[in-house]
């Protein structure tokens, strides 16, 4: 499983959740997904099963950092986008 590092890089630029889903523009439901890297936005829950890449991608402009940075295993996403595309949107499975 992957794990994002949207919470660990936000705080190191210090913001805090409600700063970054500000200046990110999502719900504060979605940033707490992403802040946790969990299906239900809480600390302690099931792991993301797949993220929005055009959110991820708005989250690394706005802590000025490289997407890769947002994703523990950065190997993850490079195999995601060099392999078969099966998806057809932005989303993409975190479990690969």
């Amino acid at each position: 499983m992957t794990k994002l590092r949207v919470q660990e890089l936000a705080r190191a630029k210090g913001f805090n959740i409600s700063q970054l889903q500000l200046r990110v523009g999502i719900a504060m439901g979605t940033m707490r997904r992403y802040w946790y890297g969990t299906r239900d936005g809480k600390a302690e829950g099931e792991p993301l099963q797949e993220v929005d890449l055009s959110i991820l991608t708005t989250i690394a402009q706005v802590l000025e950092v490289k997407l890769t940075d947002l994703i523990d295993d950065a190997d993850w996403l490079t195999r995601l986008l060099a392999g078969p595309q099966h998806h057809t949107s932005s989303r993409a499975e975190a479990s690969i």
